[in-house]
């Protein structure tokens, strides 16, 4: 006689938890629950970190966790340069443009060779372009110009395989052409003419679908010509896309213009379906074109939501986007405020409350502040690093002091004094092997560098670069410690210069996308692992090559206090004026597995 395993295959386990990790078709009958489950992919679209510049009309292609946003439309009346890069986390800076330009839609290829043609060149031009930019990742260096000059002409493919669909002229055009890496020739026409579709796949295999104003129109193209299919279950124009000829993804737009649409729907080849809707509706927004229908993206778009980024997942881990979220109120509000700790166990010591500097020590527990014993000194603009058992301060204002403190958890003790009086410096590591670098010593800007061994400093290797106003707590450790913006005493008082110390030399670091002085950065961060607020409310994070953009603060906090790490940090106090009291807590992004219950009614 057969078995139940011969006849069905493997039996259904029996488990008292869910597995973990697990594995997408897992199936198994959790005994406590009593009920039969399983990892089921589901689709859904969550909040990505914004770009640094805003923009809709956006160059677009790669991949969720590579993808690069080129040139653009800035409103009222401007055309950005700006490329950025999309790590799968934040924004960071790329390679200019050559020809800033408005109205592209869509681009092919990747991150490291990639390619944008066509679009609007803003007054005084205010004329479509034939111009073809080809991008290495880095750097971009002009290719063959299209046959025609038109703008909304959907790029798609490879950077030596290119197609480019329709457009408007005006009026709107079915002309297509192929490139090869270097030339653009004509390819077959399409069936509708038209512009601000959408589409993704290869030169000899795409999809195009939506026109303007509402259209819903689907075309495939086999290399030599296009043939119309089923349409899109919306008609609308200014969508985004991803994907391939038989499994792709189409979102957003306008239907009628406007508003925008949060749809979504995915494409198999021969019929459309509703899937998860985006979570803001965007129109004319890049997209990574060579997502896929499990992992794509959606970034910028028309104002006012010219700089969000959404991220579009079937999977069966429910992915939650990092994000600050207020925390419990200084009781003191002030600026120029000192911070070391772990996001739930910080301190803030000193600081000027708008009349004074001020002693005044709070503990943080991870909700609210309690008052601790006051400083030695009053004092402000001190730099601070270590834990709330173990807590270091030095130097601060006003002028210029040399004043250093170590904090036990309770107590305040005065230790040996810098060798270098200043204020407004760096401080990383920890109370037994520390760092001090650069501020303010009275009359300019400093480069020193002292370490501290728990019991006096000695000097170090001068910073590249003499600044003040530097971040109050930096990151990282004696032999791998990472500090960044700060400027000069003349305006604008900036810069977008990070130094990374090895214990002995200082060397240059990735830039910062904005040039900031009085940031902010949570002092438990690594020379590899980093975030920092700036005097406006956004903020970057840094993976010791390059920063990139993080998910904004509720508010600003220049010249306020941080602690915690990249991914469990803390914000507090600072400006703007009145002095503020306010603390955020930032929680990185996370994912969790979740299992699905099959239901057999």
């Amino acid at each position: 006689m057969s078995t139940y395993t011969e006849l069905r295959g493997l039996k259904v386990k029996y488990l008292a938890a869910d597995p973990d990790p697990g594995t997408a078709g897992d199936v198994w009958y959790n005994t406590t629950t009593g009920l039969l489950k399983a990892f089921v992919g589901r689709a859904a679209w969550s909040a990505g970190a914004s770009l640094a510049t805003g923009r809709s009309g956006i160059g677009s292609f790669g991949i969720q966790t590579a993808a690069v946003g080129a040139s653009g439309y800035i409103p009222p009346s401007s055309a950005t340069n700006a490329t950025e890069e999309y790590n799968g986390t934040g924004w960071g800076a790329g390679g200019n443009v050559n020809t800033p330009r408005n109205a592209i839609a869509g681009g092919a290829g990747t991150l490291t060779a990639g390619l944008i043609a066509g679009g609007y060149l803003i007054a005084p031009d205010s004329a479509n372009t034939n111009s073809t930019e080809e991008y290495d990742g880095s750097s971009w260096t002009a290719g063959g110009n299209l046959g025609t000059a038109r703008r909304y002409t959907y790029v798609i493919g490879t950077q030596t395989a290119g197609l480019a669909a329709g457009g408007f002229l005006p009026p709107g055009t079915n002309a297509t052409e192929e490139y090869n890496g270097s030339s653009w020739t004509a390819g077959g026409n399409m069936n509708v003419s038209s512009h601000n579709r959408a589409g993704a796949g290869t030169q000899t295999a795409a999809f195009v679908a939506g026109k303007e104003p509402t259209g819903a129109e689907t075309e495939l193209y086999d290399g030599s010509s296009w043939t119309e299919v089923n349409d899109l279950n919306t008609g609308r124009q200014a969508a985004s896309a991803s994907g391939t000829q038989t499994a792709g993804l189409y979102f957003g737009g306008n239907s009628p213009n406007p508003p925008s649409k949060v749809l979504t729907e995915q494409w198999d080849g021969t019929n459309w379906t509703a899937t998860a809707a985006l979570g803001t509706a965007v129109a004319n927004a890049g997209s990574a074109t060579q997502g896929t229908t499990s992992a794509s993206l959606a970034f910028g778009g028309d104002s006012p939501l010219a700089g969000i980024t959404q991220e579009y997942n079937f999977s069966f881990e429910v992915t939650t986007a990092g994000a600050w979220a207020s925390g419990g109120n200084l009781n003191t509000a002030r600026n120029y405020i000192a911070g070391f700790g772990t996001q739930t166990s910080a301190v803030g010591a000193g600081g000027h409350d708008g009349s004074n500097h001020t002693q005044a020590t709070e503990e943080y527990d991870g909700s609210s502040w309690t008052n601790g014993n006051n400083r030695g000194t009053a004092r402000s603009s001190s730099g601070g690093c270590g834990t709330l058992t173990a807590g270091l301060v030095a130097g601060g204002g006003p002028a210029a002091q040399d004043e250093t403190e170590e904090y036990d958890g309770t107590n305040w003790s005065e230790q040996s004094d810098l060798n270098t009086a200043r204020a407004e410096l760096s401080l990383f590591g920890v109370q037994t092997a520390a760092v001090g670098a650069g501020g303010y010593d009275g009359t300019a800007p400093t480069a020193a560098t002292e370490e501290y061994n728990g019991s006096s400093w000695t000097a170090g290797e001068n910073m590249g670069t003499a600044r003040k106003s530097i971040a109050p707590g930096g990151a990282g450790t004696l032999t791998a410690g990472l500090i960044c913006g700060g400027g000069p005493s003349s305006p604008p008082y900036t810069s977008i210069h990070t130094e990374e110390y090895d214990g002995t030399d200082w060397a240059a670091g990735g830039d910062l996308l904005t040039a900031i002085a009085g940031n902010v950065m949570t002092s438990g961060g690594t020379q590899t692992a980093a975030i920092q607020g700036k005097t406006a409310a956004t903020t970057e994070s840094y993976d010791g090559t390059s920063w990139s953009t993080n998910p904004a603060l509720a508010s600003a906090h220049g010249y306020g206090g941080g602690a915690g790490t990249s991914t469990a940090g803390l914000i507090f106090g600072g400006n703007p004026s009145p002095k503020s009291n306010a603390t955020e807590e930032f929680t990185g992004e996370t994912s969790a597995e979740t299992a699905s219950s099959i239901d057999f009614d």
